[in-house]
């Protein structure tokens, strides 16, 4: 994790008492989910995404990952 990110995580927990993370699963959400997804996360104010799946990829991640970095602004 880099160091922005955790600073990021280490100043929500300590404004609010919790840093909200959501998962995504790339093998459980297709592309557009997952920009409109992003869109949701921002609006919600989510701290930061976690990207990744327990098993191995069952299908490449990429168009998932890329609709992500999508649909969230910089």
């Amino acid at each position: 994790m880099s160091g922005r990110v955790w600073a990021g995580l280490e100043d929500a927990a300590h404004r609010r008492g919790t840093a909200h993370i959501v998962l995504v699963d790339p093998d459980r959400t297709s592309a557009p989910r997952a920009r409109e997804l992003a869109r949701e996360c921002v609006g919600a104010g989510v701290d930061a995404l976690l990207f990744g799946s327990s098993t191995p990829f069952e299908r490449d991640p990429a168009p998932v990952l890329d609709a992500l970095r999508a649909g969230a602004p910089d």
